[in-house]
């Protein structure tokens, strides 16, 4: 699975012109981290999944100024997105940053057709900054933990 995983983000990386991380975690986890288009993207590949792996954006944090708008307009997005059954929009309540997360099979993961998906998400979170002030991340630090 590990080969899988460096196949995609180096593809990636070169498609992009990014460069990348990959470490393996204590539990076997293997987590690659490249920027596309402004966003961190981090690509999650647990043992227990071995045909499957997540895609995490880091979209940013909610401005408390216009949160009831965000969460508005997010809410509207993640109906729309929930038609896949595979992609949606999430909060870590701690720090009200915004995650994307793509739930993908290698057999489907064509390079091309990933680095499409993720484009599109940069360019929906980067509209977002512009329009409803999604403060950008500050740090690479673990959101999910």
């Amino acid at each position: 699975m590990t080969d899988r995983m460096h196949h995609l983000v180096d593809a990636l990386s070169r498609m992009t012109n990014s460069r990348y991380s990959i470490e393996e975690e204590a539990d076997g986890a293997l987590t690659a981290a490249i920027e596309i288009d402004g966003i961190d993207f981090m690509f999650i590949h647990e043992q227990d999944q071995p045909d499957h792996f997540m895609i995490y954006g880091r979209l940013g944090a909610v401005a408390d100024d216009c949160a009831d708008d965000f969460l508005r307009t997010l809410l509207q997005t993640n109906l729309a997105a929930a038609r896949t059954g595979q992609a949606g929009y999430g909060m870590v309540m701690e720090s009200a940053e915004v995650l994307h997360a793509i739930r993908a099979s290698y057999e489907h993961a064509e390079p091309n057709a990933v680095l499409r998906s993720l484009a599109n998400v940069a360019a929906q979170a980067n509209e977002w900054r512009r329009q409803l002030l999604l403060v950008v991340p500050s740090d690479a630090s673990t959101v999910l933990a």
